[in-house]
Order: C-alpha cells, then structure tokens, then sequence
C-alpha cells in the first residue's frame, strides 16, 4: 500500500489547494492551457448567479451494482 505524500512544503499559516484533474502536462503550453481551464471553472463556479441548466441523471447504486 503507498503512502500518501504532501506534494507542498509550505509554511502552515498559508492556504493552498491542490486538486488533479489531469494527467502532468507535456509542456509549458499544454500547462498553461490547464491552468486556464480551471481558473475559467473556479470562476464561473464561484462567482456566476446564472441558474444551473442541464438535465440531471437518477443515479441508484443497488441498480448501478447488482442490475435491474
């Protein structure tokens, strides 16, 4: 079993976050573009008032495990 490991040596007293949706990027480019699309995420996560849209899917875990 692998340990967890904190990937930051920072002082305690500042808040950082770190969350992977990504594979590590191949360059700078393909970094850069990451970092784009989670700032343009966080943004409009946390700072739009527009209603939420889109349809929503029943999700039962007893069907998703053992089937109908």
């Amino acid at each position: 079993k692998e340990s967890w490991r904190p990937q930051f040596r920072v002082d305690p007293k500042i808040r950082k976050m770190e969350f992977r949706l990504f594979d590590a990027p191949v360059d700078a480019f393909e970094s850069a573009m990451q970092i784009k699309l989670v700032r343009a995420l966080l943004n409009n996560a946390l700072n739009s008032d527009a209603p939420l849209l889109g349809t929503t899917q029943e999700v039962n875990h007893e069907n998703f495990f053992f089937g109908n």
